[in-house]
């Protein structure tokens, strides 16, 4: 259970562009489903997949024909590699400004499994990326709201 728990976290805490994920532990013919997102994590009980194969036939095609968002994939970010680093596009509600990150300034919040995963960045409009090099930055923070 702790690998399974600390591979969840570890997913969280490291990718800003996720909301939630999903885990599945097997251990001979026993099988649990896991889930975990900012404001708890679930496990299913175990249960014997020769003899219950329905289950984990549902589970798994959910997850190969779910959409990105249902995937718990936040839409407002996207990764993109600039100059061999990952960046982020962080779109805002109204889809009328995207700002690209240009470094992580704290993500002292996003290491909690049950907080608001917040992350503060400093960006760049992203349609004043090439115009000149002096770019002006602004700092955003970002954060999870509890589903």
């Amino acid at each position: 259970d702790d690998k399974v728990i600390w591979s969840l976290h570890h997913i969280m805490r490291s990718d800003p562009c996720r909301r939630a994920t999903f885990g599945v532990m097997t251990e001979n013919t026993k099988i649990r489903f896991w889930f975990t997102c900012r404001a708890v994590t679930l496990v299913s009980k175990p249960f014997n997949f020769c003899t219950q194969s329905q289950h984990p036939t549902y589970f798994f095609c959910s997850l190969v024909f779910a959409n990105d968002h249902e995937l718990a994939w936040d839409p407002t970010i996207q990764r993109e590699c600039v100059g061999g680093k990952i960046q982020h596009d962080i779109t805002d509600c109204r889809k009328d400004l995207v700002c690209q990150t240009t470094r992580v300034m704290s993500d002292y919040n996003a290491d909690a499994l049950s907080d608001r995963g917040s992350r503060v960045f400093e960006v760049r409009l992203k349609s004043e990326w090439n115009i000149n090099e002096g770019h002006r930055t602004c700092r955003i923070k970002g954060f999870l709201e509890r589903l």
